[in-house]
């Protein structure tokens, strides 16, 4: 977090990320999944969504990530997967830890990046595991995408496709005869 980030070099960066996240996330082995109820207390809640929001601020006409509802997609997600659970429990733990005596949430939002880039420096897999949950709930959301100007096509709705081929294209590799020697 110590290189300042442009909205649209963040987008372009998460937004791959992002994607490999939700894909792995879709074909993880079912033995990982849950059916629990949530484990985040309201104070613990509270430090991730302020956590949230300085990952990815509201700004350019974008929503913030609580605005966004990231909180409660990955509220949802924790409790149907115990690994997600465990990610949000440990970030929140370690951002709780770092902000004593004060509570994350009751931080200036200065202090509050400078606490997350430490925590990305001492113990990177716990941020880049928050981080990566982060983007993935951003980033699955409609009105996100909708705001981005970003269309999905899935199986149930036809995209623009693809243009006819025009055979004409290849006239000239055509006229140019073979270029390589057959092989019997």
């Amino acid at each position: 977090m110590s290189r300042r980030w442009t909205r649209r070099r963040f987008l372009g960066t998460a937004g791959a990320a992002s994607l490999g996240v939700a894909s792995a996330r879709a074909i993880a082995p079912k033995s990982n999944r849950t059916t629990a109820p949530a484990a985040l207390s309201e104070s613990q809640r509270g430090t991730l969504s302020a956590a949230m929001d300085e990952i990815v601020p509201a700004g350019d006409g974008m929503p913030g990530a609580v605005e966004a509802g990231v909180a409660r997609y990955l509220e949802d997600l924790s409790a149907r997967d115990a690994d997600v659970r465990g990610d949000l429990m440990r970030a929140a733990a370690a951002l709780a830890r770092a902000a004593r005596p004060t509570r994350f949430p009751a931080l200036p939002p200065e202090k509050r990046v400078a606490l997350l880039a430490a925590l990305e420096s001492r113990e990177p897999a716990v941020f880049g595991a928050f981080r990566d949950l982060v983007y993935e709930g951003y980033y699955v959301n409609a009105e996100v995408w909708r705001r981005l100007g970003f269309e999905f096509y899935g199986p149930e709705r036809a995209g623009p496709g693809v243009a006819v081929f025009d055979e004409t294209a290849l006239a000239g590799v055509k006229a140019r005869g073979t270029l390589y020697r057959r092989l019997s």
